[in-house]
């Protein structure tokens, strides 16, 4: 055993008696929050709660002696404003490793909600700042403590003692204030502000991995973890009440193992566009995937999944990770339309489906909302189609056809299948993309062996 090793085991096992839980020396408290975020106990250059710490310009990872414009990294304007703070300039990432990160603003807000936790004014050892302390069941009483060690601008500090500026890794950019949000602290109150990018302030990071034993995902629950997860046994369940495909967007990766016996999985490829009639306008619009028969799926990132029978399904793995929450955007495109799929972990509601125009997955196509009562659960994706110039544009009814089949498989669109019988030993028959045999092929794209072919 590395003496690595042996320290996470016993930090391990003393933290089953108190609130603190050791991770590679450094300590983080779980105060039970929603996100599941996991707070560190001390500031980045401190070694207790109550001590200071050191200094960090925004997107800066070392300290110095002057905080100013003329010293920024970055600069004498506020040109760097990415909407959160990349890896390498993040100071917490740096100085204390992979598994660190400074909070986010949503991260912040829920530190200080009292729905959550108590914020009070006190001392510790002689040093004024705010105890926060969870009211989250299971965690009731955990805390951490915050010292006003007020900042650093220009050569000297100002305000410790009194005041606290904590630096998020989120840029308020394009609002009012095109500055960095900090969490700010005062004897009178506690609340979300900003702070120019130069100034010298605190860093009290937040765990991004944390190890559980079992975590269990349940279909339609809103999921917004904040901090990766290394998990002993994960499950989804889902209910599937038919045996059609259905949008899937999840948090973790799947191995072709975990799945074949119970579920099929396609990845998304592409969207084409036919014009059947050859009279110059587009016919039918065509979302084409492809069955994954081996290797594993990505985590946030738009599949399809289909169950092979009716009714609630479990998805387990072992050994897996569970990554924070993430919803991201793809795009495909033509020369005049741009297709952009987006998964979500918080649903979204009729309202918006219907008012945005988006697509839903459903009966093997995907379909604009036709009102606003059909709302998208979370773990889903959405279809969103615009014009060049971002103007919402509608397509139709968009079909689903699977390539990838073997030929003794079905060929399916979702809304049609071909069975074996179909399928001649000798000349293999022809499909069109809809999945109907032609016997005529004329001009345009077709299925023949499993595989695509064109007739020019």
């Amino acid at each position: 055993m590395t003496h690595k090793h042996l320290s996470f085991l016993l930090a391990v096992l003393m933290s089953m008696a108190t609130s603190i839980v050791y991770a590679d020396t450094r300590e983080y408290v779980d105060l039970g929050l929603p996100s599941g975020t996991l707070w560190a106990t001390c500031n980045i250059g401190a070694d207790s709660p109550e001590h200071y710490g050191d200094y960090f310009a925004w997107g800066e990872t070392t300290t110095k002696s002057d905080y100013g414009w003329e010293s920024y990294k970055y600069g004498d304007s506020n040109s760097y404003t990415p909407t959160e703070l990349p890896p390498e300039d993040d100071a917490a990432t740096v100085n204390w490793g992979s598994e660190w990160c400074m909070p986010s603003y949503d991260q912040f807000h829920e530190l200080i909600n009292s729905s959550y936790t108590t914020t009070e004014w006190t001392t510790v050892n002689g040093v004024y700042g705010y105890k926060i302390t969870s009211k989250m069941s299971g965690h009731v009483g955990n805390s951490i403590f915050l010292p006003a060690a007020g900042c650093r601008g220009y050569s000297s500090p100002s305000n410790a003692g009194s005041y606290g500026y904590y630096w998020s890794r989120t840029h308020a950019s394009g609002g009012i204030m095109n500055v960095p949000y900090i969490l700010f602290f005062r004897s009178s109150d506690i609340s979300s502000s900003f702070s120019y990018p130069y100034d010298g302030n605190s860093v009290r990071p937040v765990r991004v991995c944390s190890v559980a034993t079992d975590i269990a995902l349940a279909d339609g629950e809103p999921f917004s973890y904040d901090v990766r997860y290394e998990v002993n046994t994960l499950s989804y369940t889902r209910n599937f009440s038919n045996t059609g495909w259905q949008a899937l967007y999840v948090p973790f990766e799947m191995q072709y193992e975990d799945w074949k016996d119970d579920f099929e999985v396609a990845r998304i490829n592409n969207v084409n566009q036919y014009d059947d009639d050859e009279d110059g306008d587009v016919d039918r619009t065509v979302l084409e995937v492809f069955k994954v028969k081996s290797g594993q799926t990505e985590a946030h990132t738009p599949y399809l999944i289909k169950a092979k029978t009716m009714g609630e399904k479990t998805i387990s793995l072992t050994n897996a990770t569970l990554y924070r929450a993430e919803e991201k955007s793809y795009d495909v495109s033509s020369w005049n339309t741009l297709y952009t799929f987006t998964g979500t972990y918080t649903g979204v509601s009729g309202a918006t489906m219907f008012g945005e125009g988006y697509y839903a997955l459903g009966s093997g196509s995907l379909h604009q909302a036709a009102d606003a009562t059909n709302s998208l659960s979370p773990m889903r994706w959405y279809m969103a189609v615009t014009d060049r110039d971002g103007n919402p544009k509608n397509v139709g009814e968009v079909k689903v056809v699977v390539f990838g089949m073997d030929e003794d498989e079905l060929i399916e669109t979702g809304l049609e299948e071909v069975g074996r019988d179909a399928i001649s030993t000798n000349e293999q028959p022809v499909f069109d993309l809809n999945g109907r045999r032609v016997t005529n092929p004329r001009k345009g794209l077709y299925i023949k062996n499993g595989k695509k072919f064109v007739v020019k």
